[in-house]
């Protein structure tokens, strides 16, 4: 991610959008987080490695496409940066990143501000029990979300 691009992430209207819906967020932070984790209390269920993280970008594109497999690794190294060497996985507010950057894959419109792009793919793409129909508990993580 650029520098302007996570300036533009942590700017006041979408730093407001994310609050509001970070209850839902951080139910499916957790489910994704501790899918592959014996223990889903520990401190590894805190972050989400590059196989959960694909499980759920798996989620997110089976009613439609939004980037490919390639793609969406590369974004989660990216999201990394530097730490990708000793990190292994996402902390909840790097998942954010990501929802952030998925938005601008989903709706590319270079005339839609970040936050709107983010609200219509909050709206339309995590809260949309079409998107999770695969997954009940993905599904059930979703009530948080806030309309």
């Amino acid at each position: 991610l650029t520098v302007e691009f996570k300036k533009a992430i942590y700017q006041s209207p979408v730093q407001t959008l994310l609050q509001t819906h970070r209850e839902g967020m951080a139910n499916m932070f957790s489910f994704y987080a501790s899918k592959n984790k014996r223990d889903k209390r520990s401190e590894a269920a805190k972050e989400l490695d590059l196989e959960e993280y694909t499980a759920f970008i798996g989620d997110i594109n089976a009613g439609e496409r939004i980037t490919t497999n390639a793609e969406a690794k590369q974004l989660f190294y990216n999201v990394l940066g530097e730490a990708a060497s000793s990190a292994k996985g996402l902390l909840f507010h790097e998942f954010l990143e990501v929802i952030s950057a998925l938005a601008c894959y989903k709706f590319p419109n270079p005339f839609l501000s970040l936050n709107q792009k983010l609200e219509a793919f909050i709206s339309g793409c995590l809260v949309s029990k079409e998107t999770w129909r695969r997954s009940r508990l993905a599904l059930q993580s979703i009530s948080k979300f806030r309309l």
